[in-house]
Parts: C-alpha cells; sequence; structure tokens
C-alpha cells in the first residue's frame, strides 16, 4: 500500500467568459498559432470529473483545479481537498497572460502546495470506475508502460502540432540519453509480458536502435513526478523558457509528455499492463451512442472525450447535452466539490 499523498491536478478554462474571449482576442494577431476554438469549448461537465473523483478515487489527497482566475459557478471553494488556483500563482509573470496548455502544464511543479506524487487530468478526461491507488503508483514510482512506435510523418490532418511537437521531445530526450543507457539492466520494463505480444515484438525489432523513435502517446490520467518536472527545467531551461513565452500552442513547443518520456528514459517508473481499460474518444455524430454506452455500462476505468476540431457547433449542440445526461446518470449526486 502507497504511504504518500497522491494529488489531481486539472487545468479548466471557461470559453464562454466574454471578459476572457476579449482578452484572448488582444494576443490574437499572433501567427501560425493554434487557436482553435474548439481547445476552448466548453461542454459543461467539469462536475463529473469531480464526482468521479469523489467515488471512484476516493483515496485523492487534494484536487487542484487550475484557471486563469475563473470559477465555476458550482464549486464549493470551501472544500477542504479542493485547492484553487489562479494562473498568476505558480506561473512566472514574464508568461503571462497565457492561453497556451503547453505553458501551464510545463509549471505544474512551481505549484507550492502539490505533492510530490501527482495525476494530471485534462477537463475531458472522467474517472468513471473503481481504481486504486497502485493503479498509479507503484513502490513510489509512476505506472507507466515503455510501449514504443515510430513517428513516420510530420504531418497529421487538422493537428499538425501535436506531431511537431513529438518530433521536438524526442530530439531533446534523445539529446540527452543513449537507448542501450537506458535499456541495459532494465529488461523487463522495456521488453516484459506486461506490453503484450505485439509490444514485445515492437521493443525487440527496436533493440538495436540507437535513438528512441517514439513512445506510445495516451490522453488520458498520466502519473507524474513533481521532481521530475524541475529535473527537465534544469536541463532544458533556456528551451522552455523561450517557449513558455508564446501566448498559443505552436509547433515548436513542447508539453507535459516531455516530462513522462523523461521518467520513461529515466526508468523512473513502474511497468503497468492497464492502458486498454483507458479509452480515448473524438466525439462525432457516427460514435455519440458509443460513447454514451461505454460511460453507462461503465466499460472502461477511464475515458476521454477530446473535443473535435472536426465537429461542428450544430453537432457540438446535440451531442452535448446526451453525453452529460449519460454522465449524469452514472454519477447524480453532487460531490464535496460542489455547492
Amino acid at each position: 500500500m502507497n504511504n504518500y499523498k497522491i494529488d489531481v491536478v486539472i487545468p479548466w478554462v471557461d470559453g464562454n467568459d466574454l471578459e476572457w474571449q476579449k482578452l484572448k482576442d488582444q494576443y490574437s494577431e499572433v501567427k501560425s498559432a493554434d487557436k482553435s476554438d474548439s481547445r476552448y469549448r466548453d461542454w459543461d461537465n467539469l462536475q463529473y470529473i469531480f464526482r468521479g473523483i469523489e467515488k471512484f478515487w476516493p483515496w485523492v489527497n487534494r484536487v487542484f483545479l487550475i484557471t486563469c482566475g475563473q470559477k465555476p459557478q458550482w464549486l464549493n471553494v470551501n472544500c477542504e481537498k479542493l485547492r484553487l488556483v489562479n494562473h498568476s500563482d505558480y506561473i512566472p509573470k514574464e508568461y503571462l497572460p497565457t492561453f497556451n496548455s503547453n505553458t501551464i502544464e510545463l509549471n505544474l511543479h512551481r505549484i507550492e502546495e502539490l505533492s510530490e506524487h501527482f495525476i494530471y487530468l485534462n477537463d475531458d478526461i472522467f474517472p468513471i470506475h473503481p481504481l486504486k491507488p497502485t493503479d498509479f503508483f507503484r513502490h513510489g514510482l509512476p505506472c507507466d508502460s515503455s510501449l514504443q512506435q515510430t513517428l513516420l510523418s510530420i504531418y497529421v490532418p487538422n493537428d499538425t502540432a501535436i506531431q511537431h511537437i513529438e518530433f521536438t521531445q524526442l530530439g531533446l530526450i534523445n539529446a540527452h540519453f543513449r537507448k542501450r543507457n537506458v535499456t541495459r539492466g532494465n529488461l523487463y520494463r522495456w521488453y516484459g509480458p506486461y506490453l503484450g505480444i505485439h509490444g514485445m515484438m515492437q521493443a525487440l525489432l527496436k533493440a538495436n536502435q540507437h535513438f528512441f523513435t517514439g513512445f506510445n502517446m495516451y490522453h488520458s490520467a498520466q502519473s507524474f513526478l513533481k521532481s521530475t518536472f524541475d529535473e527537465v527545467w534544469h536541463h532544458y531551461h533556456d528551451y522552455l523558457n523561450e517557449h513558455c513565452h508564446n501566448k498559443f500552442r505552436q509547433n515548436t513547443d513542447v508539453n507535459q509528455w516531455l516530462v513522462r518520456y523523461w521518467q520513461l528514459a529515466e526508468n523512473k517508473f513502474a511497468p503497468y499492463n492497464k492502458m486498454k481499460r483507458r479509452k480515448l474518444f473524438s466525439p462525432s455524430l457516427s460514435n455519440r451512442d458509443e460513447i454514451i454506452t461505454s460511460i453507462i455500462q461503465q466499460k472502461y476505468d477511464i475515458i476521454s472525450i477530446n473535443d473535435n476540431p472536426l465537429l461542428s457547433n450544430t453537432d457540438f449542440m446535440e451531442i452535448k447535452p446526451r453525453i452529460n445526461e449519460a454522465l449524469d446518470s452514472l454519477l447524480p449526486d453532487k460531490s464535496i466539490f460542489e455547492i
């Protein structure tokens, strides 16, 4: 049993806030930046993340909700397990204001009260089935998988920024770590049966490669050590400092995945084989019913309902209430985080 505290961190923005929109518009002349409305569209279901944490992860120490000074109307700011954190409380003032999720993520280690062990959740990630602390940390290490992939192209329709970021992060990882040194003496972490047959074959095929060519990406709950953020900043301060000045996401940025990859490359992770119990959905009319069924029947431990930039506002307004009804049917009772 883990004998240390585990916190949860959730960033959130109210994209319908007119004052916030005005401030965002002042910086919208920045070219080659990701200012997509889908990055800020409000699904009005944040409360179900908190309800899921209370019901399915009752062992969580505290939840840190990060905002730019906004507050959901239903939020119980007096809840002992809640910390409401303003960007200005932890992000250096030279980076503010920021509309860049990468800047918000890369500075999490500056939150003073945050525990060494914490779980990072985007505001579209929902706990829908019970999990234990040992599903996130074991022996003080983040649970994760070294499952590898190969990035073949920097072109991904409608989301080129993510792929560019991946190439940049791999470059930084390979500049600091030598793959052979990382995997030597750590055979179970890098070639073990927990990876599954396909994953083991992938690892063996890549065994003689001198560099890491990519890691499997999970848009889901991510376990972190706060100290790893400090370490990454120590080694790449100038690069991170430069790109944290970007007001919006840009292709040259890096994000919290760099910290995750650093944990993998340092072998500071506990091999974990239940990633198949976590599901990412990009909502559309064609998969709406599958999302709803997955919620109601609790087919997964965690689901991500990641807003689709191709989803029209008309379809968004049709899908949103149906998904929220499903979440409410699973989690109908207010949590301690609500008024």
